[in-house]
């Protein structure tokens, strides 16, 4: 039987992986995958905090995970900050048939399984380690692991879901040579240019909280 005492960490995990499920199942399947997304990431979550708060699962051999964690985001910015730099400039600069042409290329080249690895270990990783600090919250790291956690999968995986991929479809949908298809371009490279830069500083700062946490934390 679950002790009252495991209950608000349990709740608390189950969210955290439930949305975190939710938003990788939209990018991956639309509305299917985020519910199933969001069951499987719910569940796993919840069960991940009872194995840890009755000991099955040691705290202190996940140790590994937070650099892992933390270099998975410093991957995933350096990845969008590459498009937010270059791509985007690059493709800007191009007549608007080429260029959507191209961006509807990448959007479809981008789901192969490196960076489909890459997209989907760094929230889960996050989720992983969020719920261990979440569980050992009086540690001087703990507060810098929830909030470089929070910061990923909120800025960058939420945005992703939200407003990238939507715009992503949306391209997707239409001939390069189909009229009216330049101005649909136009708001694209500007909308989705934005949500790339914010999703880009989000990992960034993910990163960098992750890796204040792996030098020990701060005061609280």
């Amino acid at each position: 039987m679950i002790g009252s005492s495991l209950l608000s960490p349990m709740a608390a995990a189950l969210g955290i992986g439930a949305a975190a499920g939710a938003a990788i199942g939209a990018v991956i399947a639309a509305r299917r995958g985020a519910i199933a997304g969001g069951l499987v990431g719910g569940i796993g979550s919840a069960l991940w905090a009872y194995l840890l708060a009755t000991g099955v699962v040691r705290s202190d051999t996940i140790g590994f995970v937070t650099p892992v964690a933390a270099l998975s985001c410093g991957l995933m910015a350096g990845f969008f900050f590459a498009f937010s730099v270059a791509v985007m400039t690059a493709l800007a600069q191009q007549p608007p048939p080429a260029g959507m042409a191209t961006m509807q290329a990448i959007n479809i080249a981008v789901f192969n399984p490196v960076f489909g690895t890459a997209f989907t270990a760094t929230p889960v990783l996050c989720v992983l380690v969020m719920i261990d600090s979440l569980l050992r919250w009086d540690e001087p790291d703990a507060l810098c692991v929830l909030v470089g956690g929070t910061l990923y999968l909120i800025g960058t995986l939420g945005v992703t879901a939200m407003f990238n991929v939507p715009r992503n479809d949306a391209l997707a949908a239409v001939q390069p040579t189909a009229q009216g298809s330049a101005v649909l371009w136009s708001r694209y490279l500007r909308e989705w240019t934005a949500w790339n830069h914010v999703r880009t500083a989000a990992a960034f700062a993910a990163a960098a909280w992750l890796t204040v946490a792996l030098l020990g934390g701060v005061g609280k």
